[in-house]
């Protein structure tokens, strides 16, 4: 009896620091979350002031460094192979993620990610997209890819319902439009388990919408 109670004493105190270890991470992954947050509001408010057709390379540059850019070049065409890409080859392509990688390592959040894609062409900014991902409630995307002008019949075309937004546009775009497509709800990342629908993940393009 005695050495039961021993047993069970053990297993109480082990599941005690168990307990009070993954309260410590917790807290510590909602800190960390909050700062990829942070990190991605600067970001997305720099990446807004880019301007399709006329921002240079040089004025993306900073962005890869501070933000920890993923720079890549396109491979030569293939004979015969259809050029599908929206700036034309040969261009150039960055790639930036901010993810809530902590709040999913301690089951407090489905993965959320906030992404964007900023291609080059002659030195310029030829094309642009972000969007945000997310697992939460089933599988919920956002995504907004806008154009030089004349690479598309329409100046601001969105698709909204509640599991996607997708939005194509083109730097004829009024600012109205361009700017409810680039207010992406950025708590969405740091949100204890996460945003549910495309609602809560772009409020503003689902009331420019009609919605």
């Amino acid at each position: 009896m005695i050495a039961r109670r021993l047993v069970i004493s053990k297993l109480a105190k082990g599941l005690i620091l168990l307990v009070g270890a993954w309260g410590v991470l917790a807290e510590f992954a909602v800190y960390k979350t909050r700062e990829t947050r942070l990190e991605a509001e600067q970001f997305l408010s720099e990446f807004v002031r880019l301007r399709v057709g006329e921002s240079t390379v040089e004025r993306v540059a900073p962005l890869i460094e501070i933000y920890h850019g993923s720079w890549w070049r396109s491979r030569p065409l293939e004979p015969g192979e259809r050029d599908m890409t929206p700036c034309g080859h040969p261009f150039s392509q960055v790639e930036f993620v901010f993810e809530n990688r902590w709040l999913q390592w301690v089951l407090l959040s489905p993965r959320t990610a906030f992404d964007a894609t900023i291609q080059l062409k002659d030195d310029r900014v030829c094309f642009r997209s972000m969007g945000m991902t997310t697992t939460a409630g089933g599988w919920h995307i956002v995504d907004v890819g806008e154009f030089r002008r004349g690479r598309m019949p329409w100046p601001f075309n969105p698709q909204v319902n509640l599991w996607k937004m997708l939005v194509t546009m083109t730097a004829a775009a009024t600012d109205a439009q361009r700017a409810a497509a680039y207010s992406i709800n950025l708590d969405c990342l740091s949100k204890l388990r996460g945003c549910h629908d495309t609602r809560e993940m772009a409020p503003a393009l689902w009331r420019l919408s009609g919605h």
